[in-house]
């Protein structure tokens, strides 16, 4: 499976790892296991680190139906917030996209980021107490 998930901080934060070609129904199936009833709840970040992927293939239908999915674990724990962590060149754009579509679809906090430190360094300053 190219997505690995990572549960940090107690389970109220995951780092999803992934690499090689990343499809949308890799990125779905890391989605819908995040947000099950009992895990939703914690969660109060999610960093999705593309650092290592060589391509992601996901459509615009495709990021509209993650945004979707998104919006509506939103709707049940509105503390989320998001990292997209990779380079322009394997982001082609998507990241720019997806962030438009959260916006429309979910309205929580997501940021595009090209370095793990950095990505973590913000969801710090907008998670603290």
């Amino acid at each position: 499976m190219p997505c690995k998930t990572v549960y940090e901080k107690e389970g109220t934060g995951v780092w999803i790892v992934c690499t090689g070609d990343v499809t949308a129904a890799d990125v779905l199936q890391v989605k819908e296991a995040l947000y099950k009833p009992e895990q939703l709840g914690k969660l109060c970040y999610q960093i999705w680190d593309f650092t290592s992927a060589d391509k992601i293939n996901l459509t615009s239908d495709d990021l509209q139906a993650c945004a979707v999915l998104d919006g509506h674990a939103f709707k049940s724990n509105c503390r989320q917030v998001r990292a997209l962590v990779g380079s322009k060149e394997v982001f082609h754009g998507l990241d720019r996209l997806f962030t438009i579509y959260t916006e429309v679809w979910s309205a929580n906090r997501i940021r595009t980021f090209e370095t793990i430190s950095d990505a973590r360094a913000w969801i710090d300053s907008v998670t603290a107490p």
